[in-house]
C-alpha cells in the first residue's frame, strides 16, 4: 500500500553504539542472558519496518504496524497531528491516529535504534457504494450494477445477512453481482466495498421479489370454444385458475393447472364461458404447494354472430344481423370460399351496432351463405344463411347481361322496410318465370278475340256471294 523510507546511515550507526553499550554492561547482560526467553531475544534485534495495515477513508483513521526491538517504543508523527507513541511487544508494534483528506506522509520513528520510515498515505473522499437494481421475479434473480472507485475494490453483497455474492472490480472499473434462486418476498441487500485493508463504504436496499404470474395473453374464442391465457411466471411454480363460481375445472372435472417452464413462460386453456361478456380469471401462483401471488386477467367475450336473410322486391337478398363490435363479416360458400363483390374483392361488412349487406341473388352460392365473423383477424364464429331460390332461367354470367353488374350495398336498402323480415316465398312452377302472371287469362282472351275473327270472317265471304248472287 506504501513505500517506506529507512533512516540515514549516521542514525544507523549511533543505534549500533547504544545497542552495544547496553551489550556490555555486566548487570543488564547478565540478567537478560539468564532471564529472557528465546523469542524475546530475537526479536530485540529485528530490524526496525512499519506499513500502513489499514484505511478507513469515510472516518481518516489510518491503522500502522511493524516490527522493532523489544521494549521499545515508535512515534509516529504527521502535518497538523498530535504524534502518536506506541510501544513494541514481542518485536511487533502497531498504532492508529486520524489524517485529514488528501496525501500526506506519516514519519514513523523507533526510539530504540532512531530510524525513521516515512509513509505516503492519501485520504479519499467516498460516498457509499450506489448501483442500479434489476428485479426479475420469473427467473427468481437480483442483479445489481455498480461504478467502481480509483482503486481495486471487493464488493461483498448479502441478502437478509446471508453472503451471496463477492465479486472483484479493478481500479475505476464497474463491478456486477447477480443474486440468483432468490425467494418471494422482501430482501433486504447490504454492500460491503472493501480495499485499502478494511470496509470503506457500506450501501444498503430492500426490494420486493413478487411471485405474481404474469398475464401476457388473455382472449376467448368462440371459433374453437376456448379461452386461453398465457404469460410468465417464477420458474418451477405451478398456477391454478378460479372464477365468480369458483376453481376452473377441465373436461376432467379436476381443477385446471398450468406449470410454469424453464424458460419462465406458462399457457393453459380453459373452457368457453357461455353466459358472461366480460370473464375475470384469477390466476393463483404456488410454489411447494404455497400461494406466492394472485394476479386478475379480464377476458372479453366476443358477442356470437346472428343474422337474418330477406328477399327485395328488385331482385336483392338482405342479409343483416349483430356481432361483435369493431369485427367484421365475411361472407363464404358452405366449403369456406370466399364469395367475391364488384373487382373480385370479397364481400364484407364492418359490425357496428350491427350489420348489413345488400347483394344480387345471381351473385351468391346455390343454397346456403356462411356469414363469417372475425375481430381482429382471428375468426370468432359462422352463421349458415339458407337463401332464396334461384330464377329459373340460367343466370347470366358474372358481369354481363341484363340486371347483372356489381349491385352490393350495405347499409340501409330504400326496399327493406317494405319486406316482411326473414320470409322466403318459394313461386309455384304454374308461374311464368319472369312476370309472375297466371298464363289462363291471356289465352281465353286470346280465344274470344280469335272466335270473333272467324265469325266475322264467315260473314263477310257470305254478304260477297248474295251481291254476286243478285247481280
Amino acid at each position: 500500500m506504501s513505500k517506506s523510507v529507512r533512516s540515514t546511515p549516521h542514525r544507523r550507526i549511533a543505534a549500533w553504539c547504544a545497542a552495544l553499550a547496553v551489550a556490555f554492561s555486566p548487570v543488564v547482560g547478565l540478567t537478560g542472558a539468564v532471564a529472557a526467553p528465546a523469542h524475546e531475544r530475537t526479536a530485540s534485534a529485528a530490524d526496525f519496518t512499519a506499513q500502513v495495515r489499514s484505511i478507513e477513508h469515510a472516518t481518516g483513521r489510518v491503522e500502522l504496524t511493524g516490527t522493532g526491538p523489544t521494549g521499545g517504543s515508535v512515534a509516529i508523527a504527521v502535518d497538523g497531528a498530535d504524534t502518536v507513541w506506541t510501544e513494541v511487544r514481542d518485536g511487533v508494534w502497531s498504532a492508529g491516529l486520524r489524517v485529514g483528506p488528501g496525501p500526506r506522509v506519516l514519519h514513523v520513528t523507533s526510539q530504540v535504534t532512531g530510524e525513521t520510515v516515512d509513509l505516503p498515505v492519501e485520504v479519499l473522499g467516498l460516498l457509499p457504494p450506489t448501483w442500479v437494481p434489476t428485479i426479475d421475479p420469473f427467473t427468481r434473480t437480483i442483479t445489481l450494477e455498480g461504478s467502481g472507485v480509483s482503486r481495486p475494490a471487493r464488493y461483498v453483497v448479502t441478502d437478509d445477512g446471508e453472503p451471496v455474492a463477492d465479486v472483484v472490480a479493478e481500479a475505476g472499473a464497474p463491478w456486477r453481482a447477480v443474486l440468483r434462486d432468490r425467494a418471494p418476498g422482501r430482501h433486504d441487500i447490504v454492500v460491503e466495498r472493501v480495499f485499502d485493508g478494511t470496509v470503506n463504504g457500506i450501501g444498503r436496499d430492500s426490494y420486493e421479489l413478487s411471485g405474481a404470474a404474469e398475464v401476457g395473453t388473455a382472449s376467448a374464442s368462440r371459433e374453437t370454444r376456448r379461452t386461453t391465457l398465457a404469460g410468465r411466471a417464477p420458474v418451477g411454480t405451478t398456477l391454478r385458475f378460479a372464477d365468480a363460481s369458483g376453481p376452473v375445472l377441465g373436461a376432467d372435472g379436476e381443477p385446471v393447472v398450468a406449470t410454469t417452464s424453464t424458460d419462465t413462460t406458462w399457457r393453459a386453456e380453459l373452457p368457453f364461458p357461455e353466459t358472461v361478456r366480460f370473464h375475470r380469471i384469477t390466476v393463483t401462483t404456488f410454489d411447494d404447494g404455497t400461494p406466492i401471488g394472485t394476479t386478475d386477467a379480464l377476458v372479453t367475450v366476443p358477442i356470437a354472430i346472428t343474422g337474418s336473410v330477406e328477399e327485395l322486391p328488385d331482385g336483392s337478398v338482405r342479409l343483416s344481423g349483430t356481432g361483435e363490435p369493431g369485427g367484421v363479416v365475411a361472407l363464404e360458400t358452405a366449403s369456406g370460399t370466399p364469395v367475391d363483390g364488384a373487382g373480385g374483392r370479397p364481400i364484407t361488412a364492418a359490425i357496428g351496432r350491427g350489420w348489413e349487406l345488400v347483394v344480387p341473388r345471381a351473385t351468391l352460392p346455390g343454397d346456403v351463405v356462411v356469414a363469417r365473423q372475425r375481430v381482429q383477424g382471428v375468426e370468432q364464429g359462422a352463421l349458415r344463411l339458407v337463401l332464396p331460390r334461384l330464377p329459373v332461367r340460367p343466370a347470366p354470367e358474372h358481369g354481363h347481361g341484363p340486371g347483372a353488374g356489381p349491385g352490393v350495398s350495405t347499409g340501409n336498402h330504400r326496399a327493406a322496410p317494405q319486406v316482411t323480415a326473414g320470409r322466403i316465398t318459394a313461386v309455384p312452377s304454374g308461374r311464368l318465370a319472369y312476370t309472375g302472371e297466371d298464363p289462363s287469362v291471356p289465352l281465353g282472351v286470346a280465344g274470344v278475340l280469335l272466335a270473333a275473327g272467324l265469325g266475322g270472317l264467315a260473314g263477310a265471304r257470305a254478304l260477297g256471294r248474295r251481291g254476286a248472287h243478285r247481280g
